[in-house]
């Protein structure tokens, strides 16, 4: 991300050299493997590990005297207060190593613990993507709750739909032209006003009928569970 957008990445650190070999070959950068072979002159290190070892990572860091910053969506802009600057740079988006990133258009959530990190990141960020916000520990940590709702769970709903016709020999990319319009009104749209469906409609019946026909009982169970979701949500426009 920010080497295709024209800064120059100094080092790559990693547990495993066979790993920081190949980040490092791809963004022309050196390999190393032992945090006292870190260049203290470089302007920023971004921790990219689980959310677990963020903490770990800086306190490797004291003493360091650039900008250390987590991608993480949940940790707090606290759990680097160990080093003397620090911040959050985290892209909103999902990521798999085989599929190709618009960074452009992915948001990327800035913060950091003093008013001039602050700017310097959100600068930084805005040549990186057209979509930067300023976003406190907090509200970015609630944020990431919609964003798992939006994409994880949503996610796993297809592959339940897509396990559901595979096992009952359906063609599921019939489905595309409906899952495409969907997301899209969900980009466009209030998400509440394009609920269609028969618990949106409160037809009890055919819901009965699809209960009926579903044999894996954790499908069952999420189809009803939804299902009552949606009814309820429902309930004062029916």
């Amino acid at each position: 991300m920010l080497y295709k957008s024209g800064f120059t990445i100094k080092q790559i650190l990693s547990r495993h050299i066979n790993h920081a070999d190949r980040v490092a070959e791809r963004v022309q950068a050196q390999a190393i493997v032992d945090f006292k072979d870190l260049d203290n002159s470089v302007d920023l290190i971004c921790i990219c590990v689980t959310d677990a070892n963020i903490m770990q990572v800086a306190n490797q860091l004291q003493g360091y005297n650039g900008l250390v910053v987590h991608t993480s969506g949940t940790v707090a802009l606290s759990a680097l207060q160990t080093v003397n600057r620090f911040g959050v740079f985290y892209p909103l988006q999902t990521f798999t190593k085989t599929v190709a990133v618009d960074f452009k258009s992915t948001p990327i959530l800035v913060e950091a613990n003093t008013p001039e990190d602050e700017a310097l990141l959100e600068n930084l960020a805005r040549r990186v993507s057209t979509n930067v916000e300023v976003l406190s520990s907090a509200k970015r940590e609630k944020l990431h709750v919609a964003a798992v709702i939006a994409n994880n769970f949503t996610n796993h709903l297809l592959a339940k739909a897509y396990n559901y016709c595979h096992e009952n020999n359906l063609p599921f990319h019939v489905l595309n032209a409906l899952i495409t319009e969907t997301a899209r009104k969900a980009i466009s749209e209030n998400p509440n006003q394009n609920q269609t469906g028969p618990a949106a409609r409160k037809d009890l019946q055919t819901i009965q009928r699809h209960l009926e026909i579903i044999t894996d009982l954790e499908l069952k169970k999420l189809y009803q569970t939804l299902s009552e979701s949606i009814i309820k949500s429902h309930e004062t426009k029916l």
